[in-house]
């Protein structure tokens, strides 16, 4: 599978496919898709057609049933698969044989609308072409909300001993004394919980995540190893090679600064370039739902204005399943909505300032962030045995995850149960220090957690 994308450029179509691409720290592109479970139904948006060099393309998701397979589908309507965005979920990029369904986002609406309704799909979906937003705050590690890693302060951690040398910069800075986690890990220090995080994989072997990993998925090699890798290819052509390498081993390694008893569940559904597929991420978090997770932290998303029925789906489903789902609110400094993050059963996190006396100036902000968090110039662990120090919303979102996995393992509410996850976001908002910028205000832990422990449900 090829992922593909390009600096204030529209998708490009490689090797015949054109994959709709999101980005990590909420500054990305998603397109628009179909609900998988309950709903086949097909949806559209205004944005522009990827088909003008080649045919109209639907990405399909076959079910998983006694007789369903590609070759299944009604003859009608023969498709030609372009790729296999995940072939092991039966998820496929194709075009449609017959002209009538080639050349134009019409015709691969067509097309979808005739593959949706088949007792053997799950969706079918026209994939569209989106351009990426904010694009140039990806690509400089010396900007204060930028993510990649080519000129960050890395230093060694020494891995031998309890308490390893450097580990204080980690265990010890300050956004551990400004949460009050001393405090609330006199009630809860989340064991028992499990946080998948959705990012670009995880370095398991970091001193950092002894003990605290569980195992998870790697949805864009599809196989069973999540390790954050570096693939030494520049995909999205910004000039830097790898420019997403260890931001899901960094915002993981919140998680477990915030919860150390928890455990984290990565699920790469990015590449190195911090590159992945809408279709996948529904995927992943629809399986994090089905293993039983308690929270899901999404260090991405997008400023466009789309309208995603299969990831508005992932999530709904998830929430009424009692799982929590975290998103960053994105770092374009102003109040224009993201997404997901921007979603009712989301619990959206802009950042604070390195004091949190106030928002970050990258941080978006506006009655639709929920909460804001510590989220600049925190400490946290990246691939071979390192610390780096980063600024951003991807970073405060997997804070507040690792506060919600703390009341996870704390406030008695029933695991699994629709309300569960309703009553949670609900403890956090209620207990927020309230601020002008976002809806309910700055997270407080400790509080959190006294409100669940005075609650009778």
């Amino acid at each position: 599978m090829t992922i593909v994308n390009r600096r204030r450029l529209s998708l490009v179509t490689a090797a015949a496919a054109t994959i709709a691409t999101v980005s990590s720290l909420g500054l990305g592109t998603v397109t628009a898709t179909a609900a998988e479970s309950g709903s086949n139904t097909t949806s559209t948006t205004s944005t522009s057609s990827t088909t003008s060099d080649g045919p109209a393309q639907v990405v399909l998701k076959v079910r998983n049933t006694d007789g369903c397979s590609l070759s299944s589908l009604d003859s009608r309507y023969p498709v030609v698969v372009d790729s296999p965005v995940l072939k092991s979920r039966g998820i496929y990029l194709v075009h449609g044989e017959d002209p009538a369904y080639q050349g134009s986002m019409e015709a691969a609406q067509k097309l979808a609308a005739q593959l949706a309704p088949q007792k053997c799909v799950a969706y079918a979906e026209p994939n569209f072409d989106l351009q990426l937003t904010g694009s140039g705050q990806f690509h400089s590690w010396g900007q204060f909300h930028s993510w990649q890693f080519h000129s960050w302060q890395f230093h060694s951690w020494d891995a031998s001993g309890s308490s390893p040398a450097g580990s204080e910069d980690y265990y010890k800075q300050q956004a551990v004394k400004q949460l009050g986690l001393p405090e609330a890990y006199k009630r809860s220090t989340g064991a028992g919980t499990t946080v998948a995080v959705l990012d670009t994989g995880i370095d398991a072997a970091h001193p950092a995540f002894k003990g605290r990993v569980t195992p998870g998925y790697d949805y864009v090699s599809d196989d069973s190893d999540p390790t954050d890798v570096a693939s030494g290819i520049d995909t999205n052509g910004d000039g830097y090679t790898d420019s997403g390498y260890g931001h899901g081993t960094f915002t993981a390694g919140l998680v477990a600064l915030v919860a150390p008893g928890t455990k984290v569940m990565p699920m790469r559904v990015l590449d190195s370039d911090g590159n992945g597929n809408l279709f996948i991420i529904a995927q992943a978090i629809l399986e994090a739902a089905d293993a039983g997770v308690d929270v899901v932290n999404l260090s991405f998303g997008t400023s466009s204005k789309v309208s995603s029925q299969l990831i508005t789906h992932a999530i709904t489903n998830a929430s009424k399943r009692g799982v929590v789902v975290v998103a960053a609110a994105g770092n374009e400094g102003n109040n224009a909505p993201t997404y997901p993050s921007s979603l009712a059963e989301v619990l959206s996190a802009g950042a604070l300032k390195e004091d949190v006396t106030a928002l970050a100036d990258f941080s978006s902000f506006g009655d639709w962030v929920a909460v804001a968090a510590p989220g600049s110039a925190l400490v946290g662990p990246v691939p071979g045995d390192r610390l780096a120090r980063a600024s951003g919303t991807s970073m405060a979102a997997p804070v507040v995850a690792g506060q919600v996995a703390l009341l996870a393992a704390y406030d008695g509410l029933a695991k699994g149960a629709e309300s569960t996850a309703e009553r949670r976001r609900a403890i956090v908002a209620r207990t927020a220090v309230a601020m002008k910028e976002v809806r309910s205000g700055k997270i407080n832990v400790p509080a959190s957690l006294k409100l669940a422990e005075k609650i009778v449900w």
